[in-house]
């Protein structure tokens, strides 16, 4: 049966924090609407201005080259795709412009371009294409996050969906929407993807998650998720509508990417693919768990061979593999089952052998979460209070700061991440257990009505 539950008014603090929050959101969102619509942006409208990197890079570039130009080189994965020849005093590649923007090197499977494939039908040129992807790209997001606040409200009497704009906020969210980058929208669908197989629209469900997972790779997890919690209509569901999606984009393209992409893959794998993580600046700026042992050098440690990369990245994944068992065999309280998702989806993304600071992205959506459903819970709001600060600022691209500093911090965000996770399994498992735990903004009254199931 659906879930009736009556909330009090909410706290003067609480409406407080919802309200600035949002007036950040908006106000970061219309300079996004504004950056999006200059095909020459002005570093003003950047969410970093100081930082001419952060305004000059766009992953959009890679979608756009690969998806107007796989037909006739079906190795958009090649280094030489993106390069514009060798510096001949350096002998270094050098990266091919559009405009004011150097083309970022294609790393997805053939099957992620379906979307901006069809995108490029009815936006051929590059201008026109970013500041649709921009704009479709930063609404998808925000409307998968909505629905889910909406579920996690309906089932705690909470209101997180009030404070959702402070997932939105945070430097290492609105640069990863700025630059165009697509691993949001991956993350979001993936979740939006289970709440669909969890209101029995398995179909829908099937498509979003099999996008998801021949997109990008690593909502894959969430497949061994449902495996052992035994739904295999989401599973065979899934499973179909990746066969369709391949037949399709062979159909569109043809074969010849996917073998390209099989022998590249290994590479992205190792990180033998990140050709920029064999400069010195490239893995302070990384969130990567695998990562961290390229981070030693900067911290003063020893110079590492790149292997230990490989080594550490297979490591992590058999500790994810474990912790996602271990999650789906004790599972979280259903009124707040999307947390489960976003662990999963978040552990997976810091298996990446290189992810800059949309890495974040994950934690800060659960603590916008985290940060209604523990209301009441003075001490533990605080800690999760605290842990979402150190998300909002980014060091991404070249900076005046020492390459130590920039370690230290962007490791301290890795741990921020992790520990919300932690919180949000040890709330999820309070509520599971019937043990005595804030699950909502009530204020003086309580929920007056029992959630069902």
């Amino acid at each position: 049966m659906t879930p009736s539950v009556a909330v009090a008014r909410a706290p003067h603090t609480f409406t407080i924090l919802a309200g600035l929050a949002a007036l950040l959101a908006v106000l970061e969102l219309g300079r996004l609407v504004i950056f999006a619509a200059y095909p020459v942006p002005p570093p003003a409208w950047s969410v970093a201005p100081w930082s001419p990197f952060m305004t000059r890079h766009a992953c959009t570039t890679a979608y756009w080259s690969a998806a107007t130009t796989i037909e006739q080189t079906p190795d958009v994965f090649s280094l030489a795709a993106s390069s514009a020849g060798r510096d001949p005093a350096t002998g270094r590649p050098l990266p091919r412009q559009i405009g004011p923007f150097f083309v970022d090197p294609y790393e997805y499977p053939p099957t992620f371009l379906l979307v901006p494939r069809a995108i490029a039908v009815v936006a051929p040129e590059f201008a026109t294409f970013r500041h649709v992807w921009l704009l479709l790209n930063a609404a998808l997001v925000i409307a998968g996050m909505v629905a889910i606040a909406r579920r996690v409200d309906a089932g705690t009497g909470s209101r997180s969906l009030w404070l959702l704009p402070l997932a939105i906020v945070p430097l290492t969210t609105m640069y990863a929407l700025q630059m165009g980058n697509a691993q949001l929208v991956f993350v979001v669908l993936a979740a939006v993807a289970l709440l669909a197989f969890e209101r029995g629209r398995h179909a829908l469900g099937g498509l979003l998650l099999a996008y998801a997972i021949v997109g990008k790779l690593f909502p894959a997890l969430l497949l061994v998720y449902l495996a052992i919690r035994r739904e295999w209509r989401a599973v065979g569901w899934t499973a179909a509508w990746a066969v369709v999606l391949t037949i399709v984009t062979i159909a569109d393209i043809g074969w010849a990417p996917f073998p390209a992409f099989f022998d590249h893959l290994p590479r992205l794998l190792s990180g033998e693919a990140f050709p920029m993580l064999r400069a010195p600046v490239t893995p302070p700026n990384s969130q990567s768990i695998p990562g961290l042992v390229l981070k030693l050098p900067s911290l003063g440690g020893p110079e590492v061979p790149f292997v230990s990369l490989k080594i550490a990245g297979w490591i992590y994944s058999a500790v994810i593999l474990w912790a996602t068992v271990r999650l789906a065999l004790r599972p979280l309280a259903p009124r707040v089952a999307p947390l489960a998702w976003l662990v999963v989806l978040g552990l997976a993304a810091l298996r990446s052998p290189f992810i800059p600071s949309y890495g974040a992205f994950p934690g800060a959506w659960i603590a916008a979460i985290l940060l209604a459903v523990c209301w009441n819970d003075a001490r533990r709001w605080w800690w999760i209070f605290g842990l979402w600060l150190t998300l909002v600022p980014t060091t991404a691209g070249p900076a005046p700061i020492p390459l130590g500093v920039i370690s230290v911090f962007t490791t301290i965000q890795t741990v921020a991440v992790l520990a919300l996770m932690a919180i949000a399994v040890r709330v999820g498992r309070e509520a599971h257990d019937g043990l005595p735990s804030p699950v909502a903004v009530r204020g003086p009254a309580t929920v007056t009505a029992a959630i069902g199931a």
